[in-house]
């Protein structure tokens, strides 16, 4: 069957060129991992003994409180994020 006006080819042109569009439009780099990059870091260790312990951490107005257990020579980590 032939097509003398040339539509099907012309919507397969416009098909093509609406998917490309949108493709192009949603491209969008994932940045997040850049913009959540922190401006200053803090790390501060304690020696504590073995057993139940209240860990609590404050930043600025902020106070945060975690229990930890550590096992005989072993070691834990409390880790706060602050994202502003």
């Amino acid at each position: 069957m032939s097509d003398p006006a040339g539509t099907g080819v012309l919507l397969q042109f416009d098909v093509s060129l609406g998917t490309q569009a949108a493709l192009v439009a949603n491209d969008v780099p994932d940045t997040r991992s850049w913009a959540t990059l922190p401006a200053r870091i803090g790390i501060g260790r304690v020696v504590l003994p073995p057993g139940k312990h209240d860990v609590e951490v404050v930043l600025g107005p902020d106070h945060r409180k975690q229990s930890i257990e550590i096992a005989p020579g072993g070691y834990a980590v409390v880790c706060v994020t602050d994202l502003r």
